[in-house]
C-alpha cells in the first residue's frame, strides 16, 4: 500500500513538471512541424502536373482542360472547373484525394 501511494504522490508532483514545461515543447515542436509541411506542400502546387505522381489519365485531363500546376487549378476554384468542358468526376475525385493526401484540400475552395 505503502509503495502505491509513493507512487500516486510521485505522479501528482510530476504532472504539473509536465503540464507546465513539457507540453508546450512538445506542442511548439508540432507546430513548427505542421508549418514545414504546410511550406512543403504550398510548394508542391507550382511543380508541373506532368512531373506529379498521378495518374496518366489525370496528367492527360488537366493537360486536356489547359492545366499545367495544381495552383492554375486551385486559382480558379473548384466551382468554376466544374463547368468547363472536358470536366469529369474521375479527374476530380484524383484531384481531391491528392490535395487531401498534401492538406492542400481547402484551397481548392470556390472563387
Amino acid at each position: 500500500m505503502n509503495g502505491l501511494i509513493n507512487h500516486i504522490m510521485a505522479w501528482r508532483l510530476s504532472f504539473p513538471v509536465y503540464r507546465f514545461l513539457v507540453e508546450p515543447l512538445v506542442r511548439i515542436r508540432l507546430i513548427a512541424h505542421a508549418f514545414l509541411i504546410m511550406y512543403d506542400n504550398k510548394e508542391f502546387i507550382n511543380l508541373p502536373i506532368s512531373g506529379l505522381e498521378v495518374s496518366d489519365y489525370f496528367k492527360e485531363k488537366s493537360k486536356q482542360m489547359g492545366f499545367y500546376t495544381i495552383k492554375e487549378i486551385t486559382d480558379l476554384g473548384w466551382g468554376k472547373v466544374l463547368k468547363m468542358d472536358h470536366f469529369c468526376y474521375d479527374w476530380f475525385n484524383e484531384l481531391v484525394r491528392l490535395l487531401m493526401s498534401k492538406g492542400l484540400l481547402d484551397l481548392l475552395e470556390t472563387k
